[in-house]
């Protein structure tokens, strides 16, 4: 279960996902003896729209990718660990909504063990003239003027960041630049 991805380019086309309530619950995770492992190197976009919408999860997100480019030294699925050389993109527009699931009821977990936490590095981060626009669905629009940081729609996005971490810690980067128009 090893599979080794050197390239993967998107030119033009697009992708739909859609989750749901799920109507039976599943049954507890079994022992994985032979995990599934992902080399993946480098992957390139252009003009290709992607749409992920979740009534479960409360999201309604998309991204446009245009000029995309990512450069991949490590994808652990296993070890949840994943370093990025880079992230590059010009002009892409990306969406997220998020509202209250729709779920009929909320279980309460009494599993009290944690899992392993994930480990995300990024080298470097470069957007150029993106979009970006956030709406939590759940918080009424600010009517105090200024950001209204539950709903933003951020156009002409320049941002150049290094060392972004995500890990148990915490989050970390550094920010070289950010430039953008609300």
């Amino acid at each position: 279960n090893t599979y080794q991805i050197d390239n993967i380019t998107l030119l033009g086309g697009y992708s739909v996902s859609k989750t749901f309530v799920a109507k039976y619950k599943p049954a507890p995770e079994a022992s994985v003896e032979d995990p599934m492992l992902i080399d993946l190197k480098n992957v390139a976009i252009d003009n290709f729209n992607w749409k992920l919408m979740g009534d479960d999860l409360g999201i309604n997100n998309s991204i446009a990718f245009h000029n995309f480019r990512l450069k991949v030294d490590e994808f652990d699925l296993n070890n949840q660990k994943v370093n990025i050389r880079y992230v590059q993109s010009d002009r892409s527009h990306f969406k997220v909504d998020l509202k209250t699931p729709l779920l009929a009821e909320k279980e309460k977990s009494t599993d009290t063990t944690s899992s392993i936490a994930w480990n995300v590095k990024v080298a470097k981060i470069g957007l150029n003239q993106a979009t970006l626009q956030y709406n939590d669905l759940n918080a009424p629009p600010s009517p105090n003027g200024g950001i209204d940081y539950n709903h933003l729609f951020l156009q002409d996005l320049n941002l150049a960041v290094d060392n972004l971490t995500f890990d148990k810690k915490g989050g970390r980067l550094l920010l070289q630049n950010a430039s953008f128009r609300d």
